[in-house]
């Protein structure tokens, strides 16, 4: 996890920044260091303190990389000073040399899951540590069975971070490795053919997305009743709780991340994907203050950008009026989504507020947003033409997402500055989540078989997922810091894991003319089902309709006339 070439022999890292370094770097501010009493705790009888009495201190200027190694360099210097000596009474207390050579952290002693998180990131600066702390080592486990692939239980399961459908999301961390990831389990043990399906399109997208916007698969595998995606950890959240936060959030601040989402929009667009489901929600915060588009369970790849799908799928309350009116549909429908985003994003509350989802159905296919009066003209028009029910007139129908890159309202914005990660986030140390999550129970279990050779026997051929699977391991030894921990600047993946090859000959039918209803939204589904004065039929009949639903439609019509 972190770097540990400073502990072989009596060799220090020169890429370790040394205290006298940092004083003379001309961007470095004495005034704002504070002196950290950091206790490591290797067991009662074997501790290294650093203090601003010892010889080795730290600081709030360190980081989290240089922490670790000086930890490591005067552990192994202990340890052989005790050898030389032969002092078996100090040998006793102190970790074996192969304990110390499976450290690849820090960790809290009492699971405090923000301060872990942010001790596990390389190169960090240690502001966040309270100026006395105690630690203890991180020790890195061998996985379960390197030859066959991750397996569950070569996660520690941390925290819950969230459900939604037939889907739940936890923080867990890598045993091997120490990296924190979100982990995404779908129920597949009544999953229907065509959900099955749906879990290794969302499964085959993420694997060919490479886009820094783009939340990025690692892993994907599968147990007895769960399909599972371990994907990156965005620790600021969603932008729902991002604007709940930054509640005076302006206009020129938001241009920044409406701006990088177009640019993740871009790449899944020119790769012919239709994203479907854009909310709030779904769009997530890193730690410096970028954006990441994930959950791609309702995305499709349209190799043929002149089909169209019919697929009832998404969030009503951000739905187009061809999705509502269950008319069949393309990419402009990701542009209606934008429109609502932007309206929720900067109003902190949704287009159209209706307790009753018919109510949301009139207005999305026949009324019109409420502006604030604060709100620039610009900024209105952009939403009003992305939210035009005409999917022909609707802004980007013509040229694309260029055609919205080039509305006046993104005047002065340099989107291949930002495609560059030239231009800083406006908000560049958000909140993180990390800081208000519950420690899950460590004698709970996430499903009821987590044994992964018990399965692997049990279990058919045909119930399982068919090329689910994804970075698969090499055969080589795993538990050694060479191959775990090799690189700090390549996100600490380790080095012996390697990606399968892409599309590897799986059958992907995307350009089918209707897709299948998503369990999901079967609710979504039967109410537009309900509401017949929606159907893309030329005419319906007032008779089989409700007095309620004729009341409604009665009043809208008149309001509209």
């Amino acid at each position: 996890m972190l770097s540990r070439s400073c502990c072989s022999g009596s060799r220090i890292n020169k890429e370790i920044t040394e205290p006298s370094e940092l004083c003379r770097n001309s961007t470095f501010n004495s005034q704002n260091r504070t002196n950290l009493r950091i206790e490591v705790r290797f067991s009662e009888n074997f501790k290294i303190i650093f203090s601003e009495s010892s010889s080795t201190f730290i600081t709030t200027s360190h980081t989290t990389t240089y922490l670790i190694s000086k930890t490591l360099e005067l552990c192994k210097k202990e340890y052989e000073l005790a050898t030389d000596k032969k002092n078996t009474s100090a040998l006793r207390s102190m970790p074996s040399e192969k304990m110390i050579d499976a450290i690849i952290g820090l960790q809290t002693n009492d699971g405090k899951i923000h301060l872990d998180y942010l001790l596990s990131l390389p190169d960090y600066p240690l502001t966040f540590l309270p100026q006395s702390i105690v630690l203890v080592p991180y020790y890195s486990v061998p996985l379960r069975a390197p030859h066959s692939g991750i397996t569950l239980e070569d996660f520690e399961i941390i925290a819950k971070l969230g459900r939604g459908g037939s889907s739940k999301v936890y923080l867990v961390r890598l045993k091997s490795t120490g990296v924190f990831y979100a982990l995404k389990q779908m129920n597949k043990s009544r999953a229907s053919d065509e959900e099955r399906e749906r879990m290794l399109r969302e499964r085959n997208i993420m694997r060919d997305l490479e886009n820094p916007l783009l939340l990025k698969l690692h892993y994907a595998f599968q147990t007895s009743r769960f399909c599972y995606l371990v994907c990156e950890f965005a620790p600021g959240g969603d932008l729902r709780n991002f604007v709940r936060q930054s509640s005076t959030l302006s206009e020129e601040k938001a241009k920044y991340y409406i701006a990088e989402l177009l640019l993740a929009l871009q790449a899944l667009h020119s790769d012919c994907i239709i994203y479907r489901d854009l909310k709030l929600d779904n769009v997530l915060v890193t730690i410096d203050g970028h954006i990441k588009l994930a959950d791609f369970g309702f995305a499709r790849r349209i190799e043929d950008k002149q089909k169209f799908v019919g697929t009832i799928c998404g969030t009503l309350s951000t739905s187009s009026p061809e999705i509502v009116r269950a008319q069949k549909y393309d990419f402009r429908v990701d542009y209606y989504s934008l429109g609502a985003l932007i309206y929720e994003f900067l109003t902190g509350k949704p287009l159209y507020e209706e307790k009753d989802a018919e109510e949301i159905m009139l207005k999305i296919v026949y009324g019109t947003p409420d502006f604030p009066k604060d709100m620039s003209k610009e900024l209105k028009n952009l939403i009003s033409r992305l939210l035009c029910k005409n999917p022909d007139q609707r802004l980007g129908s013509k040229k694309g997402l260029e055609e919205i890159f080039q509305h006046k309202w993104f005047k002065g914005i340099d989107f291949q500055a930002i495609k560059k990660g030239k231009i800083k986030p406006p908000i560049q140390n958000p909140r993180l989540i990390t800081q208000k999550l519950t420690k899950f129970d460590e004698l709970a279990s996430i499903e009821d078989d987590r044994d992964y050779r018990s399965y692997l026997l049990k279990y058919s051929d045909y119930e399982r997922l068919d090329r689910f699977s994804y970075g698969v391991l090499d055969s080589r030894k795993i538990g050694s810091l060479e191959l775990v921990v090799s690189n700090w600047k390549s996100n600490r993946r380790a080095s012996s894991l390697n990606e399968v090859p892409r599309r590897t000959g799986f059958d992907e039918n995307y350009t089918q003319d209707l897709d299948e209803i998503d369990s999901d939204h079967e609710e979504l589904a039967e109410t537009l089902s309900r509401c017949s004065l929606f159907s893309s039929a030329p005419k319906f009949s007032r008779d089989k309709l409700n007095a309620t639903t004729v009341s409604r439609f009665d009043d809208w019509q008149l309001r509209l006339s």
